[in-house]
């Protein structure tokens, strides 16, 4: 390296690292701020909607599937099958006559249904190939072909021929009544509609995350096998009365004036023996009507029992799929201590360390983000890494880029108190980012002459200019640190000169401050506690920051030999 060149970065460092009076530390921090800013502004900047794209601007008429008036209306009718298929399908398997109110309600809820057959003809879809089709021709061809007559049977007012009034009639004809109750029914395949979108299914777990009601696959599991169940037990109390013969299940068994709820603690006890495939036979089908019935439902029952038990299944084994890990690498030390004879101690430091490096690391997270297209990725582990990049002071004035391809390198590292974290004369392998707890330089007599804590980070002083550490770092108490190897950030800063270069004399300035503190401090019987930093050489302490590293993404890159600096 040209002496002239070193000469020129060296006077300029001299500026830099200088004390800081308070108006260049506000400058510094206002700086560091609208950057974070900007980068925030740019990754939460919203998606243009269909609407507002200059391609679908002359498309008129048309209701597009992100539209927020059409999710909400969508919300809406998901509400209204859900009562449809809790309440209404209830007071339809146990009650042959409805208040006015009822009568009222119902009226509502099929005009409500009208109206989203008549959104459905508006509506542009996705085809297979996730294209959007916005022709009004093929959205209505569509929509005839798919569920337009599934729609009309579950929303048409069958009551409006068959009553003679609204109030304390009957609601059906004798003739009609068995056919309009298999026709009402047809509503409940709005179910299937949802079911087969996954835009909707992800609307309504974003609003059911919106009201903070916790929501999990062995939740979703549970409610759906509810509701499956009691579907099918008001469908089987419903049968005597759609089929007018003494010889049905309730007559036979003797409970067709007992009350509702145990008609529909029977159903359900025989649902349970029917879907379980327990079948003690107590409660058997009597005609034909409920002998289909009973064929339909075991045969869906098995289905949806096998379905369940592996969905259980597979759901607790991937619960506990890193427990499993962590309990595999646990028995592999075991064994590794016992053929080495390792310590006690020395087993335990290596079990909490392996513990805590396999919960911090998250592999599911790492393989997600690969996926994800680089630019998007980038945005992805930034926002997960937010509240280190803003906390510590390494990130400071650093290029954006370069801050991303340092962060896929670093890697979890918990120490206890009064450990050591590096020894003099220990390799020069990492630099170490301080998320909470306290370490100090000592010398020979354990006599602190500098410290940092969090927010600070250490190890930079000899990473370019040694291959030995000149000093001692040990743990004032519990410290939780990110790790960065030295041949990973010689491998990202070789296309990062200017980066390089600063890091380069600032290392050497720190490890002249060190040598002088330390030489300083062996004359007194105990040293000030010190927070230097880069930006900061004063004797102030920095306030601690705590930062939580939740996510760790752990990636390898070409690596670059070692350098030695005289």
């Amino acid at each position: 390296m040209n002496k002239n060149i070193v000469q020129e970065c060296e006077d300029n460092f001299k500026d830099i690292y200088a004390p800081d009076t308070g108006s260049d530390i506000y400058c510094r921090q206002l700086k560091r701020k609208n950057l974070l800013f900007d980068i925030d502004m740019e990754i939460d900047l919203e998606v243009a909607r269909f609407r507002d794209s200059p391609e679908y601007k002359n498309s008129h008429c048309l209701i597009y599937p992100d539209d927020k008036c059409k999710t909400v209306w969508d919300l809406f009718i998901v509400f209204l099958i859900f009562y449809t298929i809790t309440y209404y399908i209830f007071r339809f398997a146990f009650y042959d006559t409805d208040k006015y109110y009822f009568v009222i309600l119902e009226y509502l809820i099929d005009f409500c249904f009208f109206i989203d057959c008549c959104i459905a003809f508006f509506t542009c879809y996705y085809t297979n190939s996730s294209e959007l089709v916005i022709d009004h021709k093929s959205i209505v061809v569509h929509y005839i072909k798919s569920w337009f007559f599934v729609d009309l049977l579950g929303f048409f007012p069958y009551e409006v021929f068959t009553n003679n009034r609204v109030g304390n009639s009957k609601l059906f004809s004798e003739e009609m009544k068995p056919l309009y109750r298999i026709l009402r029914v047809c509503k409940l395949f709005r179910m299937l509609k949802v079911w087969n979108n996954p835009l909707k299914i992800q609307e309504l777990k974003e609003f059911i995350l919106s009201l903070k009601i916790p929501l999990s696959r062995m939740t979703l599991l549970l409610v759906s096998f509810i509701l499956f169940c009691h579907l099918m037990t008001c469908l089987w109390c419903l049968l005597p009365r759609s089929y007018y013969d003494l010889d049905n299940w309730e007559f036979v068994y003797n409970i067709q004036d007992s009350s509702i709820y145990e008609k529909y603690l029977a159903g359900f006890y025989w649902l349970i023996t029917t879907v379980c495939t327990i079948g003690y036979g107590d409660i058997a089908p009597r005609n034909d009507l409920e002998i289909a019935i009973a064929i339909c439902v075991m045969s869906g029952g098995v289905f949806f029992y096998s379905y369940t038990i592996s969905s259980i299944t597979s759901l607790i084994a991937k619960t506990n799929s890193q427990n499993t890990k962590i309990e595999e690498s646990i028995g592999i030390l075991s064994g590794i201590a016992i053929e080495y004879k390792l310590s006690k101690q020395f087993h335990k430091r290596l079990q909490d360390a392996l513990v805590y490096n396999l919960k911090e690391k998250r592999t599911d997270f790492q393989t997600l983000i690969n996926s994800l297209p680089p630019k998007v990725a980038s945005m992805l582990k930034y926002k997960m890494n937010h509240k280190l990049i803003e906390n510590n002071i390494f990130f400071t004035d650093k290029p954006f880029h370069f801050v991303q391809r340092i962060l896929e390198f670093l890697n979890p590292y918990k120490a206890e108190a009064e450990e050591y974290v590096y020894k003099k004369g220990a390799p020069v392998d990492e630099i170490y980012f301080v998320l909470s707890g306290h370490v100090a330089f000592i010398y020979e007599k354990d006599i602190i002459y500098e410290s940092v804590q969090a927010g600070g980070y250490f190890g930079d002083a000899e990473i370019f200019l040694c291959e030995k550490r000149e000093t001692c770092v040990k743990c004032i108490k519990r410290t939780k640190m990110l790790t960065l190897e030295r041949d990973s950030l010689l491998g990202v800063l070789k296309e990062y000169e200017k980066v390089k270069v600063d890091m380069i004399f600032a290392s050497m300035i720190k490890r002249k401050q060190l040598k002088n503190t330390s030489i300083a401090s062996r004359s007194e019987t105990e040293s000030q506690d010190i927070y230097i930093t880069p930006e900061q050489n004063t004797a102030k302490e920095s306030k601690s920051v705590d930062v939580s590293a939740n996510f760790i993404l752990d990636c390898s890159s070409s690596l670059e030999p070692k350098l030695a600096w005289d």
